[in-house]
């Protein structure tokens, strides 16, 4: 089983409630999409309420043997095979990175019902498709996931 490196270090149950965190983005000067806004108020989403650190790892399509590239779903799999976790929901929100990547999270249905997660990209925080052809990524296309803690 590969070993992924630990790109970062997050602590969870930094904000209190989904306003807060909001604040926190905008104060750095990042933007939220409507779309990601939609997420942020989806009955899926849940702030981590209980202090913890994961270690976050960035992995490809490429890495997880899929070169090709292939769909959310599939993406989730075999990282779970190889022993990463999915993200809790918050974890994309929380990082404010300015940095392209997907956040591997369990899907929350947006506004119209669609399975979506959050991605990073050029200071936005935005919605991506976890479901069906629109969710294909490429080989070379970043995901984050969480290192699985040891038992």
């Amino acid at each position: 089983m590969p070993v992924f490196p630990i790109w970062y270090t997050l602590e969870l149950c930094v904000y209190k409630s989904v306003d807060d965190l909001r604040a926190a983005i905008k104060a750095r000067g990042r933007q939220i999409s409507s779309w990601a806004e939609e997420l942020l108020d989806s009955k899926d989403f849940e702030l981590t309420y209980q202090k913890t650190n994961i270690e976050l790892v960035i992995v490809t399509n490429a890495a997880l043997g899929r070169p090709q590239g292939c769909q959310f779903e599939e993406t989730v799999r075999l990282a779970v095979e190889q022993g990463l976790d999915l993200c809790p929901a918050d974890t994309a929100p929380q990082l404010f990175v300015d940095v392209r990547l997907t956040v591997a999270t369990k899907p929350m249905a947006d506004a119209r019902g669609s399975p979506s997660v959050f991605r990073l990209e050029s200071g936005w925080l935005c919605r991506c498709y976890a479901d069906g052809p629109v969710s294909f990524r490429g080989g070379d296309y970043n995901f984050v996931f969480q290192r699985r803690k040891a038992a």
